[in-house]
This record gives structure tokens, C-alpha cells and sequence, in this order.
């Protein structure tokens, strides 16, 4: 049976929605829609003029729970089981040799996450202070040569006067 693809699903695959997740990619993608659009290759055989759809998802990482899901159903499929968080736990723990909590496992992953996003704050508030102080020198720089400009036009002024 000859079947043609009429719908393309992208999903970026980001443990975090940082800015390859959110920005890059996503106009890759589209990027590449547009070219291969541009060369007829989203173009269906089927002579209706229909075209290839192509679909992009939020990165995986997006979203905390489904993160959470995967680690949880990761986990457990590491331990060699198919059940709940809970028992994942123990089994987790006793190989540990230590006392794992899911709320723990959830906190660390929160905290590491709060880290990242603190850091990436951090890193914009710099970059927020350096375009500030070079907007301060730049806006110093301009006012001293409005006061140029004002003492030019005084002594043409003066000497207009004094002609």
C-alpha cells in the first residue's frame, strides 16, 4: 500500500525549557519549513495542492509534572518495576542503602530548577547594568555636546552682534 505523510510532529527534546528550547529551535523549525516549502518538498502527490503539515510541541522539559512523570516512570523502569512512585522509592532507597522521599526527589529537582533560573536571572541583571551604564556614557556624552552646540551658537550669536 503507497501512503503518504501528511503531518510532521517536532518535539524538542529539552530537559529545561531554557532559550535553545524556547527561541532556537522553534525558528529552526520554522526556518526549515519555510525553505523546504520554498523547494516544493512539503508538496503532497495526492493532486489536491495539498501540503505536508508540520507541527511543533513545547519542549519536553516545559512542563515540571510531565519531567517529573518521566523521571518517576524512569526510575522505576531502572528498578525493574511497574508500579507507583512509592514502591520505586523504597526499592530506590534500600539500593542506596538511605531514606529517599518522592517530596525530596520533587524539592531537589524544584531546587535545581529555582538554581537555574536564579543563575540565568542573575546573568540578565548584568546584562541589564551593562546597558545601563552605557546608556548613563552615552546619555553624558550627548549633553556634552548639546553644550557644545549651545556654546557655538552663543558665540555665533556674539558675532553676529558685534558684525
Amino acid at each position: 500500500e503507497n501512503r503518504s505523510i501528511e503531518r510532521v510532529l517536532c518535539v524538542p527534546y529539552f530537559l529545561s525549557p531554557g532559550k535553545h528550547a524556547t527561541t532556537d529551535v522553534p525558528n529552526l523549525i520554522k526556518e526549515a519549513i519555510k525553505i523546504l516549502d520554498e523547494e516544493g518538498l512539503l508538496d503532497m502527490d495526492n493532486g489536491e495542492g495539498s501540503k505536508v503539515e508540520i507541527l511543533t510541541t513545547k519542549s519536553l522539559g516545559s512542563r515540571l509534572e510531565s519531567m517529573l512523570g518521566a523521571v518517576n516512570d524512569l526510575v522505576g523502569w531502572t528498578l525493574n518495576m511497574d508500579v507507583g512512585l512509592e514502591s520505586s522509592e523504597k526499592r530506590f532507597s534500600i539500593a542506596l542503602g538511605s531514606s529517599i522521599s518522592g517530596d525530596a526527589v520533587r524539592e531537589d529537582i524544584k531546587q535545581r530548577v529555582h538554581e537555574e533560573q536564579a543563575t540565568e536571572i542573575e546573568k540578565l541583571r548584568e546584562e541589564l547594568v551593562k546597558y545601563t551604564n552605557r546608556y548613563k556614557l552615552l546619555e553624558k556624552a550627548l549633553e556634552a555636546k548639546v553644550r557644545e552646540l549651545k556654546t557655538v551658537s552663543n558665540r555665533e550669536k556674539l558675532l553676529e552682534d558685534a558684525v
